[in-house]
Order: structure tokens, then sequence, then C-alpha cells
């Protein structure tokens, strides 16, 4: 039995366990941002671009509003 786990389970356990450091390393970053890292900065910033999307969308919607509404009331009252 202890013949069989030397002769083919052990190297494939360090390769695993090798292989599971890796993902752990660019997950978690290791010293330098990891893909946790990385992923969170890109919603931060892309939530910052949806709040100024939202905002500059509000100001066309309402100068379109406000140009329109002085159109009809040029029209119909002045």
């Amino acid at each position: 039995m202890c013949e069989l786990y030397e002769k083919h389970c052990k190297q494939a356990f360090a390769n695993i366990s090798e292989q599971l450091g890796r993902i752990d390393e660019s997950l978690r970053g290791n010293g330098k941002p990891g893909l946790n890292a990385r992923v969170d900065s890109l919603e931060k910033s892309r939530n910052a671009e949806d709040k100024s999307r939202s905002k500059f969308l509000w100001m066309i919607t309402g100068s379109i509003v406000t140009m329109a509404s002085g159109y009809l009331w040029q029209k119909f009252i002045g």
C-alpha cells in the first residue's frame, strides 16, 4: 500500500498542492493586488460611472423638458 502511495499519489498530491498555492496567490495577491482587489476596484469604478451617467441623463432630460415647455408656452400662450 505504501509503495502505491509513493509511486502514484505522492507526486500527484504535490502537484495539486502547488496548483492550489498558485490559485490562492492569484486570488489573494500575496503582496500585490489579487483578483479580489481588482474585481472590487472595477466594481467601484463601474458604480461611479453609472452615477455620473445617471446625473448626465437627468440633466439632458431636464433640458429637453424645459425646452419643450418653453416652446409650448410660446406657441399656445405667448
